[in-house]
């Protein structure tokens, strides 16, 4: 999934995009009115949640989004390559892009296009699973290189 598209509004502190699709790069049934999510809801009353790949949007700003959901509203984060729009990225518009057009909802009697649905169990994002390899990995580099120095040290 990804599409280019500009920011009319955000909500919940920003991490939350009204956005108006100009072009859909890939996937289909991308609505020419999308809701970006790039964070939690807040919840009510005066507490805040964040996390700590939250991403956060300007109104006004065109961006390239690739988020990781494939179904409105889309979900996104900082870990996605999500970006404000560069003429540098002209270079990686498909060819096939005005085939692909968004959905027009907004149009009376339109019918939005069928989206993909992929289903994953919670927790089952693949880029999660490396994380506790690397930091193992890490420590036991660590922990060889202390033994080691600690030898020589003998």
């Amino acid at each position: 999934m990804a599409f280019v598209g500009t920011v009319m509004a955000t909500s919940n502190a920003g991490r939350w995009a009204s956005v108006r699709v100009e072009e859909v790069w890939k996937g289909s049934g991308v609505p020419d009115k999308a809701e970006v999510r790039g964070g939690p809801k807040d919840p009510p009353g005066p507490v805040s949640v964040m996390t700590s790949v939250d991403r956060s949007y300007k109104k006004g700003v065109r961006y390239l989004f690739v988020p990781f959901s494939a179904r409105p509203p889309y979900r996104d984060n900082s870990c996605t390559p999500t970006q404000p729009y560069r003429p540098a990225l002209d270079r990686f518009r498909p060819a096939e892009v005005d085939e692909r057009q968004p959905a027009r909802e907004s149009q009376p009697g339109a019918t939005p296009r069928p989206v993909a649905r992929t289903v994953r169990p919670v927790g089952s994002n693949p880029s999660w699973a490396a994380i506790p390899i690397a930091v193992l990995f890490v420590v036991g580099v660590v922990g060889l290189i202390r033994r080691r120095a600690a030898a020589r040290r003998n």
